[in-house]
């Protein structure tokens, strides 16, 4: 049985400066590389069966939970996406209010971290209906300045509540212990 070429990791980067030159066909069963491709192969090339991100990169699966990221702003979604998916969490978007609200009808998500702004409604609004549909989903309000009012109004409700998620080493730590532990506590004064 022929062994099919290993084109992942630091074997693509090569693969990559020779686009003209492509693999010859492979005839035949083709047995799995030890690379995590899968024995199919399209026109004689592997294919991978592992889920890639928007870069084409494979996604690392090391944790646990789906988090939903919603933010009207598209710099700020994909940060926190690309943040989030460097750390190994499955992430999911939504762009708007409305488009969130359809989102978690309709896919499992643990964990659901939303700007405070969302045009008409605001990230409250949001965790609140996320927590009436669910009781155990954990909600991260993010903003970008400290109000100490949507502090207050995101405690009330058991929602937390952080500022400038990309620079803040609590943003992280609260993220993972949403997701394992499905709760928070205080991390920092």
């Amino acid at each position: 049985m022929k062994r099919a070429a290993c084109t992942s990791g630091t074997h693509r980067q090569a693969d990559e400066s020779r686009m003209a030159l492509s693999p010859p066909p492979v005839e035949g069963p083709v047995e799995a590389p030890a690379c995590g491709l899968s024995a199919r192969s399209t026109a004689g090339r592997a294919v991978s069966t592992k889920p890639m991100n928007r870069a084409g990169s494979p996604v690392r699966r090391l944790r646990t939970g789906r988090i939903l990221i919603v933010n009207t702003d598209p710099y700020d979604r994909l940060q926190l996406e690309r943040l989030l998916l460097t750390h190994g969490y499955t992430v999911v978007s939504a762009s708007s209010f409305d488009e969130a609200s359809n989102l978690l009808e309709a896919i499992p998500v643990d964990l659901l971290v939303t700007s405070l702004h969302l045009a008409a409604f605001n990230g409250l609004h949001l965790a609140i209906r996320s927590r009436w549909s669910d009781p155990r989903r954990m909600v991260i309000v993010t903003h970008e300045s400290y109000d100490a009012t949507v502090k207050e109004q995101t405690e009330s409700v058991g929602v937390r509540y952080i500022v400038d998620p990309m620079e803040n080493p609590e943003f992280l730590a609260s993220v993972e212990q949403a997701v394992h532990g499905g709760h928070y506590t205080k991390l920092m004064a």
